[in-house]
């Protein structure tokens, strides 16, 4: 009988061993130095297994899986962060009428951009991220399904299958963890925007559970070869509890993420969601006993976890001077058939952007979680028309409930803002041409920003030397036209209008206003049609949505086709004889969601 060591030397690689049972002999007839166990399996020496493994896929390079899986989505980012960093400084040299030695060909955009846009329905993410998805899933089954052998014989070391997918499921914790923070490094390295790391989000999750069901049935089967199941499952403490839990929280982390499961009490759907996060984890630490490395990947995730809580806990903190300064606000609540809630934030200190959200926090209602709102108002210190006194300034919020506390803010919070900035803001812009389509349930819901809307039309409106004298000049909006669309009234009109002024006592009197300059339509606009228009009519087309998926979904895929026309003929043609060179070259498409 041969030792170990003439074992190993001798019989390296394939020929070392062979797959299926082993009887402890090898090709040559020569018998192994191993011992055979009670159920009939021969056990082989550590040499002789390290010796089996060496040309068949070992366990001590399994780890390798793992960093190919890591160098998958490190290679998706960076590829990400080159790209939107082009197009920043792009935008910078045109908006500094420089000569841009970074710019990207406009249809190169637009076939980026149409694939980032368009969607099969609305149940699915857009094409782009499926795109993604599908690329990851050749990838990732050809490195955990390509590669033989699946097992090895009895006793000679894990199923390389199992260990295979182990690791790919092990890797993608992390960029699950990454993609899934709110304040998120991986948005501003890369320039991805947050939504579409939550679409990244939303569909990892089910990777990793196929991949750790391949391994749970993988290590199941070969668990079952030198030994019965029973015996394995009382004394292998690798498929114990931690084990099992691992497995059934991600579970749960799947199935509970539904929209129609995450829709039925998003109250339940938060600190269920972070509690069985933390069970995983922890139960994975358990698991995975730091082998080959792997707890890297776990210390990773809480790393991430942890300075997601503290900037949280930090940027809190700061805002409310060490909690002992929160904001106060006053609510307003009304609407006709459809309730709307109007929550201001008055001498609001901080300063914010048009179309910005910040996540707020109700302390009397659901301290332990925070909401995202859009701000409807327009920072007063950027504006040109209100004052810059700090005791002017207000943060608006217009929130629309739907089932729980969060499920909507109206579609307008984050439209007019933008709008207000155009019109009044001080910041530098080349935008001449601006229409806003608003669709609503009653005209009573357009009296919440009645007096904003009427405000920025009449002043578009005013003498183009007027303006000027204003501090708006040759960089202002010269035409703005507002569409508002009432879904359920035939005869939608607006109520009594009055205007209130302050008298030199810091009395109120209301004296009657000039007819409002808005028109109400009936039924619902034709968004297709609208996008189809603008396109055709300008050269450089900015299209911002913000709505139900319904509305999104359709925007989305009209401007996806317009991208798509770009990227075949350079532009969206007009219609009719002579007019093809009025369609537009560049379009630029942002949505905003009522949830996430």
């Amino acid at each position: 009988m041969m030792d170990m060591h003439s074992v190993a030397a001798n019989f390296t690689g394939i020929d070392a061993c062979y797959l299926g049972d082993h009887n402890g002999s090898w090709p040559n007839g020569t018998l192994g130095a191993g011992t055979w166990t009670e159920f009939g399996r021969y056990s082989p020496t550590g040499g002789e297994m390290m010796a089996c493994q060496a040309g068949n896929d070992p366990w001590s390079a399994s780890y390798k899986y793992g960093l190919w899986t890591t160098y998958f989505f490190l290679a998706l980012f960076i590829a990400a962060g080159i790209y939107n960093a082009f197009l920043s400084l792009d935008t910078l040299n045109r908006n500094a009428a420089l000569l841009s030695p970074f710019a990207i060909p406009a249809r190169v955009k637009a076939v980026v951009r149409s694939l980032d846009q368009r969607k099969i329905s609305g149940f699915v993410p857009e094409v782009g991220v499926v795109l993604l998805a599908a690329v990851f899933a050749v990838f990732s089954l050809a490195v955990c399904f390509g590669i033989r052998p699946y097992y090895r014989p009895p006793n000679f070391g894990s199923s390389p299958l199992g260990l295979r997918s182990e690791w790919i499921a092990t890797a993608l914790i992390v960029w699950i963890i990454a993609t899934a923070t709110k304040r998120n490094p991986l948005s501003y390295l890369s320039g991805i925007p947050f939504h579409r790391l939550m679409s990244l989000h939303k569909l990892l999750p089910w990777f990793c559970l196929f991949f750790a069901l391949v391994h749970t049935v993988a290590m199941i089967v070969r668990a079952n070869k030198p030994q019965p199941w029973r015996v394995t499952l009382a004394t292998n403490s690798a498929y114990g509890w931690s084990a099992w839990t691992a497995l059934a929280s991600l579970a749960f982390l799947c199935l509970a993420s539904l929209p129609p499961v995450r829709r039925l009490s998003h109250e339940f759907f938060y600190p269920s969601h972070i509690f069985a996060a933390i069970l995983m984890l922890a139960a994975c630490y358990d698991h995975f006993e730091g082998l080959l490395g792997s707890w890297s990947y776990l210390h990773a995730a809480v790393v991430l976890l942890g300075v997601a809580v503290v900037h949280r806990f930090a940027a809190v903190a700061f805002v409310s001077r060490f909690f002992t300064r929160p904001e106060t606000a006053s609510v307003e609540v009304g609407g006709d058939g459809v309730l709307v809630v109007k929550v201001v934030v008055r001498n609001a200190e901080m300063k914010w952007s048009a179309g910005q959200h910040v996540f707020v926090r109700f302390l009397t209602l659901h301290p332990w979680s925070t909401h995202p709102f859009t701000i409807a108002s327009l920072d007063a210190s950027a504006t040109s028309f209100s004052p810059s006194d700090p005791l002017k300034r207000q943060m608006k919020f217009l929130i629309r409930p739907h089932s729980g506390l969060t499920a909507r803010g109206t579609g307008i919070s984050f439209v007019l803002p933008l709008l207000l900035a155009l019109v009044e803001g001080t910041e530098v812009h080349a935008v001449k041409d601006v229409r806003l389509v608003w669709a609503v349930r009653s005209a009573e819901c357009v009296e919440w920003v009645r007096e904003e809307l009427e405000r920025v039309v009449r002043l578009v409106k005013d003498d183009t030397e007027e303006r000027g004298k204003e501090g708006r000049g040759w960089m202002g909006v010269e035409k703005l036209e507002v569409e508002v669309f009432v879904t359920r009234s035939e005869t939608p009109q607006l109520g009594g209008s009055k205007a209130s002024s302050s008298d030199d006592l810091g009395g109120i009197q209301e004296v009657a206003a000039s007819p409002s300059p808005l028109v109400l339509q009936s039924g619902r606009p034709d968004i297709a049609k609208t996008v189809d228009t603008a396109t055709r009519t300008s050269h450089r087309l900015a299209v911002v949505a913000c709505g139900p998926s319904s509305l999104l979904h359709e925007t989305r895929n009209a401007v996806a086709r317009a991208q798509l026309a770009i990227a075949l003929h350079g532009k969206v043609k007009s219609a009719g004889e002579g007019k093809s060179e009025d369609g537009v070259e560049e379009i630029v498409y942002w949505e905003e969601k009522y949830a996430l």
